[in-house]
């Protein structure tokens, strides 16, 4: 539907409501009351009408069973209460003015209302996607998570000789599935169900998932998902992110020459926690290809996503980076699906596509990120300046364990010193009572000492941790020769600002391309001191570390709540018996 059409359907709802109606309630009652209309108007006249000509109508759209009637009676619950009969008299003359095609279209409409709780597939995205699932035959589409029906909606608008099967957990969003279904005049079962966990009964040939991204589960969830899980040798905890539950799902669900297209943001295609799900998917041929799309095209959400594209059998994976290819619109950006679309039909690499041995995935700790497989020029930032420049940087301490064993008796009165490494280090923290402490008699160590605010690097390992100093009283932190150190002059450069980078996707992608070594891959020190950074005012830097800073807060507030949630369950069942 025209943007413009669109505005004025809704402005007829918005002039003609009973009262105020929140976004979902004003989407709900536009559809269902056109639907009702549509209904009554264009079915039934020609039900009356081949009736008397003793014509067969498609019973389908109109079986007088119980389930029919409460399918029916529920849209009605959407509207009662929001109009009055004159304001339902306006509309309907409004919508008695359209033709079948236009009444259904407003029907079919995606109008952009969602709360910052729940999304809907933009129909660039939803477009893109369809034009990759029909590289595979097959007539059965599947959507996990299919909210209020729009990308089934939009799929069957074309092709009407397929089945069409929606799985979502929420009744309402499923009865407005059906209704714009039903409009398209196509064969389809929408399912009031919980994807994760949910035991298929039949594999399909094309297949779209749109979740709700970083979902919180729960245990009992977890274990649904992994009682389903068959295909994959993994069992899946609150470690993984849960995006990659969904994913499974899909796995579950697919046939042997199907295709799977689901939106991924970019978290889950780095963590270094999920790395384990990553070389599961990837060694097993599951991950066909990975198109990064622009941030801004999702309506309640400015983050950056990603297509992941799923099959059997891949030994390659292709990587398009069309993070650029879109254009704006009404202050959204629109993909350039034709664009992107050649570039995953390409079979050979270019600017934005690059296709990859599994062994050179496998050297990139299976990172997903199709920036990390780019040209390195590729990776821009604002405001660059090289680390060397703004920076001090030196290695940590290279001390033995042999060496540790002989300082950790206090053999000449030497004041104790902690030693930090890898190990010791856990989501950005330390817990110091947890260090190794010596005790060293000789000034060498002096220089390695380290001084508020130091930022440590791992140098070595797959695995990316950082850590800025806070040095309490006149203790004495050395870190280990796993460590880069980075000293800045705190009144231009926030640390947390610099660790604030590197944990972000274009960090991991820049220090990842400079690390080497297949068995214990290490940063290349030269190309680290060279590495572009961003650099922002001190006022921008401070600004941003604040907002991050408190949301480290707010889920250490959030683990506390839980831990005491837990204990009290715990008092609970002791206290009972």
């Amino acid at each position: 539907m025209l943007y413009e059409k669109r505005n004025e359907v809704i402005e007829v709802f918005r002039k003609n409501s009973n009262k105020y109606l929140s976004q979902e309630d004003m989407q709900e009652t536009i559809i269902s009351i056109s639907y009702l209309f549509w209904n009554a108007k264009f079915v039934m006249n020609n039900k009356f009408d081949n009736e008397l000509t003793n014509n067969k109508i498609d019973s389908i759209f109109q079986k007088a069973d119980k389930e029919t009637q409460d399918f029916v009676w529920n849209i009605c619950n959407f509207c009662r209460e929001n109009l009055v009969e004159l304001n339902l008299t306006n509309i309907v003359l409004y919508l008695d003015k359209l033709t079948e095609e236009e009444l259904v279209e407003v029907i079919c409409a995606d109008y952009e209302m969602y709360s910052r709780f729940s999304s809907s597939t933009p129909s660039s995205v939803s477009d893109l996607a369809i034009m990759i699932l029909e590289e595979v035959k097959g007539k059965e589409v599947l959507d996990l998570c299919s909210y209020t029906g729009n990308f089934l909606s939009n799929y069957a608008k074309t092709y009407k000789e397929y089945h069409y099967t929606g799985i979502e957990i929420n009744y309402r969003n499923n009865l407005l599935t059906e209704q714009k279904l039903c409009a398209r005049r196509v064969l389809y079962k929408v399912l009031s169900e919980n994807v994760l966990g949910y035991k298929f009964k039949k594999n399909y040939d094309k297949i779209f998932c749109n979740f709700p991204f970083m979902l919180r589960l729960e245990s009992k969830d977890y274990e649904k998902i992994n009682r389903v899980n068959k295909l994959l040798d993994i069992e899946f905890s609150k470690r993984i992110t849960s995006d990659w539950t969904f994913i499974s799902s899909t796995i579950n669900a697919l046939s042997d020459n199907g295709k799977v297209v689901a939106i991924m943001p970019n978290g889950g295609l780095f963590k270094i926690t999920d790395e384990s799900i990553r070389k599961e998917l990837v060694e097993k041929g599951y991950i066909e290809a990975v198109i990064s799309i622009p941030g801004n095209v999702f309506y309640n959400t400015g983050l950056e996503t990603n297509l992941l594209v799923l099959s059997k059998g891949n030994k390659k994976i292709k990587f398009i980076n069309a993070s650029e290819l879109y254009k704006k619109e009404d202050n959204k950006n629109i993909l350039k699906i034709k664009e992107i679309f050649n570039e995953y039909k390409n079979e050979k690499d270019s600017n934005i596509t690059k296709i990859v041995k599994i062994k050179d995935i496998e050297n990139m700790a299976y990172s997903l990120l199709p920036i990390n497989y780019m040209d390195k020029q590729k990776v821009l930032v604002k405001n660059p300046k090289k680390l060397k420049d703004i920076a001090e940087i030196f290695r940590g301490y290279q001390i033995s364990s042999t060496e540790i064993n002989q300082l950790s008796i206090n053999k000449n009165n030497s004041k104790p010193c902690k030693v930090i490494n890898i190990t010791n280090i856990n989501n950005g923290k330390i817990n110091k009572d947890e260090l190794t402490t010596i005790y060293p008699d000789s000034k060498k160590m002096d220089r390695y000492l380290l001084k508020d605010k130091d930022l440590l690097v791992s140098a070595k390992g797959t695995t990316n941790k950082f850590l800025v100093v806070e040095i309490e009283n006149e203790e004495k932190l050395i870190a280990s020769g796993n460590f880069n150190i980075l000293r800045f002059d705190i009144n231009k450069i926030n640390p947390y600002y610099i660790k604030m980078f590197f944990e972000s996707s274009k960090g991991v992608i820049l220090l990842n391309s400079i690390r080497s070594g297949s068995v214990l891959p290490a940063l290349n020190m030269a190309l680290f001191r060279e590495m572009e950074i961003p650099v922002p005012t001190i006022k921008e830097q401070n600004e941003a570390v604040k907002r991050y800073l408190a949301k480290l807060d707010e889920i250490e507030i959030m683990k506390m709540k839980l831990k005491a949630l837990e204990d009290s369950i715990q008092d609970i069942t002791d206290s009972e018996f």
